[in-house]
């Protein structure tokens, strides 16, 4: 939570809720904050929930922390809970501070969990007269946290370990989480299947396009720019055959996903790359996978299953795959992506992209020549779509310092 976000939820004085809880000052005594931390991280919804020190509830009015002796930040915290004997991994949390009309308030994000319910395993020390008792499942219902006393009823465990097991999401977030675990699906080849091996249900079957189909949708040449390459094969370099991807539950397809492309005589195999581009501008295009799609999560989990149960390796019998991604930027997320995109203009050139990126882009006429003495099928267009992806890979890495 930023301040903006603060402001506004004391502007509009937004209540207490099972996401948020005022406090005019940080807790004295450890205990107490140790159980408003577990009531945050025992919720049976998936956001993340918010302590926020320095505000006084009901009135919203700001008092701040700036003498408070109390205060602590995010190692203090997190120090104190991976010393809690948990049944599970402790809560990740994280403080920040931000400063209204020179009052100081400390904003402590408890992060959402799976791992609910989440209890001590054997009594806390007692502080001041207060303890957290073994076993006991502290929660938060509307703006009211489990008493010490007690613990949660039957119905709000059962929601804990709903939501532990993504019960309580649809079938289209829990196919998501499941293709996560890429370890947990087996190959058969002989049905062009992946199969979730705790459920049956769970599989994910692979079709190639019938030959009519197939016919009106193969392309070579720049159609598929980032296939371009000066192998030893060069004329092999085209997509071969189509195949579809659903992903099923029992009878029902859930899920689709771009084509499965094989190329270069199957020797290459991978799912459709994205088209990205700058502005209006048709030569400014490019290639793209986010690490955050469905389609990438796919590759991984198909790689991953083929790996483990066939006797050759992926990248050994389909070794033109690795050399194609070199042609394709690979984003970690579509926020990555549209940082990239969205700081250009619509009516961007290629002598601009060249100034801004300080790499050439444009291809000479002997590369162009080249291209096309090795296949003729390619040409410019797949030359420029290669380099723009490439100067934004080199943009990235120098982001990120590799």
């Amino acid at each position: 939570m930023d301040k903006i976000q603060l402001n506004n939820l004391i502007s509009s004085k937004t209540d207490e809720n099972e996401w948020l809880d005022y406090k005019r000052e940080w807790h004295a005594n450890k205990i107490e904050l140790l159980r408003d931390i577990l009531a945050f991280a025992n919720t049976t919804h998936h956001r993340d929930c918010y302590l926020v020190f320095g505000v006084e509830d009901n009135t919203f009015e700001i008092f701040g922390v700036n003498e408070d002796t109390n205060r602590r930040n995010t190692q203090q915290i997190t120090d104190m809970l991976i010393h809690q004997p948990f049944s599970g991994e402790a809560p990740k949390i994280q403080i920040n501070t931000v400063v209204i009309d020179d009052k100081i308030i400390d904003i402590l994000t408890v992060f959402n969990t799976l791992n609910v319910p989440l209890f001590l395993t054997k009594n806390s020390n007692e502080v001041q007269g207060k303890r957290i008792h073994l076993g006991q499942i502290i929660t938060r219902i509307s703006d009211t946290n489990t008493s010490s006393n007690s613990s949660a009823s039957d119905s709000i465990v059962e929601k804990l370990y709903r939501k532990r097991m993504r019960l309580d999401q649809t079938i289209y977030e829990r196919y998501q989480y499941l293709m996560e675990h890429v370890n947990d699906w087996t190959y058969i080849d002989w049905e062009q299947k992946l199969l979730y091996n705790f459920d049956p249900n769970f599989y994910i079957l692979i079709e190639p396009l019938d030959s009519d189909d197939e016919r009106d949708r193969i392309h070579t040449g720049d159609y598929y720019g980032w296939l371009a390459n000066s192998s030893s094969f060069p004329s092999e370099w085209r997509i071969q055959k189509y195949s579809n991807i659903s992903a099923m539950y029992g009878q029902h397809k859930i899920l689709d996903f771009s084509f499965l492309f094989n190329f270069d005589r199957d020797r290459g195999l991978t799912i459709a790359p994205r088209l990205g581009g700058f502005g209006t501008n048709r030569d400014l295009k490019y290639s793209y996978f986010t690490k955050d799609s469905l389609d990438w999560k796919f590759m991984l989990l198909y790689i991953s299953a083929w790996n483990n149960h066939m006797i050759e390796g992926f990248d050994s019998a389909y070794y033109s795959s690795r050399t194609i991604l070199s042609n394709v930027v690979v984003y970690e997320d579509e926020e990555e992506r549209k940082y990239i995109e969205d700081n250009y203009r619509y009516n961007m050139t290629i002598e601009d992209l060249e100034n801004d990126f300080n790499v050439r882009i444009e291809p000479t006429k002997e590369e162009i020549e080249k291209l096309q003495q090795e296949n003729p099928k390619f040409g410019r267009s797949s030359l420029l779509q290669i380099n723009i992806a490439k100067a934004i890979k080199k943009r990235l890495n120098d982001i990120k310092g590799t």
